[in-house]
């Protein structure tokens, strides 16, 4: 008789009953070496990346602790740009430099100032007139709409901090001028004249919205424009006509306003009440009550005078 086939695997007790064989993983010594060595490479990356990220990020030598832009400031006036950073102590400023940058609404990025340590603060480039203080502050001088654009600070050792901010320059030109002149009967539904109603802007900027409205109601209107110039201003214009039922009576409005909420400004209003018994509307400026005025002043002082002459 052929003995018993005996089973080398171990084996461990059921409690049903029987015998259960435990799985047995191979594996050769040269592959659990290989296994080894890859997952300590892999720690030794991860420990040297984390190393790295904790060293720069205590590493940065600057700070910029003061940066005033205004965030919008009224043509010609002037506008103080102040940068001021800090280092750490027991660092050198060697090999420090401060810039000032500026990129136009449209156009590419220029550089406006700098200064390096053992050399002079300059102005790099001429466009905008501007004047150096002290501390890397300078001033531009009687802006125009078209230095409208981001002002960035720079400072730079070994690593580099940089902030920015927008500027705005508006200008209301002439303000809103309210012009309203009687057409003849166009197409409509009534037999009466027509208004034609005009609100203009001349020298504004940035482009900015002009309203009209009839007794508190915004009215549809025509728009044209022209411009920018060089300088970077238009002139808008609004157009309507409407007839004379319409608008007989009431309060004319015509507002010049800017979306751009960074741009804070008193109301640019002009209104006028229209009137058509009388020979013209009657502004806020009240030169329709004077003209109507003179020939009242006209008869009550000049008449007795002529009335002595002819005797």
């Amino acid at each position: 008789m052929r003995p018993p086939r005996v089973d080398s695997r171990p084996i461990y007790s059921n409690p049903k009953g029987g015998r259960r064989f435990a799985a047995v993983s191979r594996i050769s010594r040269a592959s659990l070496k290989t296994l080894c060595w890859t997952c300590g490479t892999i720690c030794a990356m991860l420990w040297t990346c984390c190393l790295i990220l904790c060293l720069v990020a205590g590493s940065s030598q600057l700070s910029i602790t003061e940066f005033v832009v205004p965030s919008s400031i009224e043509v010609g006036q002037n506008a103080e740009l102040r940068c001021r950073y800090e280092i750490l102590p027991g660092e050198t400023e060697k090999g420090l430099f401060v810039k000032w940058w500026w990129t136009p609404a449209k156009g590419e990025r220029k550089q406006l100032y700098q200064r390096m340590i053992g050399h002079p603060a300059q102005s790099t480039q001429h466009k905008l007139e501007m004047e150096i203080k002290e501390n890397d502050t300078i001033v531009l001088q009687e802006l125009q709409p078209n230095a409208t654009g981001t002002y960035e600070c720079e400072v730079s050792i070994i690593d580099e901090i940089r902030k920015h901010q927008d500027l705005i320059v508006y200008s209301q030109g002439t303000g809103p001028q309210l012009n309203i002149s009687v057409e003849p009967d166009g197409p409509d539904e009534d037999d009466q004249e027509d208004i034609q109603i005009e609100c203009e802007a001349e020298g504004v900027a940035p482009l900015p919205d002009l309203t009209v409205s009839v007794n508190g109601k915004e009215i549809n209107t025509t728009e044209t424009l022209e411009g920018p110039d060089d300088e970077g201003f238009y002139t808008v214009t609004s157009n309507s006509t409407l007839s004379k039922f319409d608008v007989d009576g009431f309060e004319i409005r015509c507002e010049l306003f800017y979306a751009n909420p960074n741009i804070t400004h008193a109301e640019f209003i002009t209104t006028e009440i229209y009137d058509s018994t009388a020979d013209c509307s009657y502004q806020v400026r009240s030169t329709c009550v004077l003209l109507l005025a003179v020939p009242m002043l006209t008869q009550l002082f000049v008449s007795p005078y002529i009335s002595i002459f002819s005797m």
